[in-house]
């Protein structure tokens, strides 16, 4: 029994070892400087704070503010205190992949993850999430006045009923959500054979549509099928003055000559968030889009009849008409997948799916539509693709494929 004590003595000791060395890191100003331009790099946008790390039991976490009013959170397993961190991770990511897809239940939004070998500055497996903005969590809010962080929490004896019921109610309503998904096995939620399949399916048909001519319309054919776009032309970066008047347009870094359809599309940022991170899931967004659509093109007609009254505007350059077809037809989520590939499996099996096919069948169903030859090779690809999850991520595979979704619709 000695020598066993001996043992986890001398391993605890190593471990707080190997944490403190890594976590020393996290204070070099060079270090704090790469993982910040990695951050910005995938998350997008300006830029405004690094925050200092915050270390947790498990994990170190560091937010950065940008420029938009979002900001994003990086988080890495802590060495020595965490066996197995790169596992750890991919459940993870698994787990909340699978929430956002089959419940309504508001989790971070992914925007990146990986192993070592891409990890900012070597610090070791990450994952990177959008951060969702709060006052405090739920143990704040019924804990008792007056204890500190290093209290243990006790629900406030004198918290008002109707305050409780209120914050009961909304436990309850995550738990029966959470209780619905079932499975026939006990284990870890993994993005298994299941999950390739369905990729390797939806990214066929969409090629299927390119090849068939499904994803242009009658506007690729003009004489001039390019137009300018901006891939950040949102609200946050539109300056006004105090009378809410445009003084200004920011950000241009993420602008090139685009298809005819990315520009002939209403833009998404009518409700400020986008589908995918909608808290309430994508069927809710498009409920919500839906009037204020009408009220942007209503504006946006009007804004149109001034222009060409004036001769700045020809009529053939009317963008409301185009807008409103993209809307009714679903071209509209043809062009967003093209452009975010990280909402791509999202958004074309819960709208694109249904508008081409008429109906909500899932990935089984749609095997059949694919050809022969891609029949065939869908098993050999899952196989190949999990063993290759092993030591590279399937996100790495997916941001090839977007590079490749993407010359598929310009070339129609």
């Amino acid at each position: 029994m000695h020598e066993r004590m001996r043992y986890d003595d001398i391993a605890w000791e190593r471990s707080e070892a190997q944490f403190e060395a890594w976590s020393k890191k996290f204070y070099q100003e060079d270090i704090l400087r790469e993982i910040g331009n990695f951050m910005a790099k995938h998350r997008g946008g300006v830029p405004k704070e690094l925050c200092s790390p915050v270390a947790g039991a498990f994990n170190v976490c560091l937010q950065m503010k940008f420029g938009d009013g979002g900001s994003a959170i990086i988080r890495f397993p802590q060495p020595g205190n965490v066996r197995f961190p790169k596992e750890k991770l991919l459940k993870e990511v698994a787990v909340m992949r699978y929430v956002a897809e089959n419940t309504s239940i508001p989790v971070p939004f992914v925007l990146h993850y990986g192993m070592a070998d891409e990890s900012p500055a070597g610090m070791g497996p990450f994952i990177l999430t959008e951060h969702i903005r709060h006052e405090h969590n739920v143990t704040a809010a019924l804990n008792t006045p007056g204890f500190v962080r290093k209290d243990r929490p006790i629900l406030n004896p004198q918290i008002p009923e109707t305050e409780l019921k209120f914050i009961y109610s909304q436990m309850a309503d995550v738990l029966l959500r959470l209780s619905q998904p079932s499975f026939s096995q006990i284990g870890s939620i993994g993005e298994d054979a299941e999950y390739c399949r369905r990729k390797y399916v939806a990214r066929h048909l969409f090629r299927k549509f390119a090849r068939d001519g499904r994803l242009s319309s009658a506007h690729s054919l003009d004489a001039n099928p390019f137009k300018l776009f901006c891939d950040d032309l949102r609200p946050s970066n539109v300056l006004v003055d105090a009378d809410c008047r445009v003084v200004g347009v920011i950000d241009w870094e993420f602008s090139y000559a685009a298809p005819a359809e990315f520009t002939y599309s209403p833009p998404w940022w009518l409700l400020i968030e986008t589908p995918e991170k909608w808290p309430k899931g994508v069927s809710d967004w498009v409920k919500e889009y839906e009037p204020r659509l009408k009220t942007f093109l209503e504006e946006l007609t009007a804004r149109e009849d001034i222009m060409i009254s004036d001769g700045s505007l020809a009529e053939d350059q009317r963008l409301s008409g185009r807008m409103r077809e993209s809307w009714e037809s679903g071209a509209f989520w043809i062009s967003y997948v093209a452009r975010k590939s990280w909402a791509f499996d999202m958004i074309f099996w819960e709208q694109i799916n249904s508008r081409f096919f008429g109906d909500n069948s899932g990935y089984e169903d749609r095997v059949k539509l694919l050809s022969q030859e891609e029949r065939d090779g869908m098993e050999e690809f899952v196989e190949r693709k999990l063993n290759d999850a092993k030591t590279r991520d399937l996100d790495d595979w997916e941001k090839d494929e977007a590079n490749r979704l993407t010359s598929a619709f310009i070339s129609t």
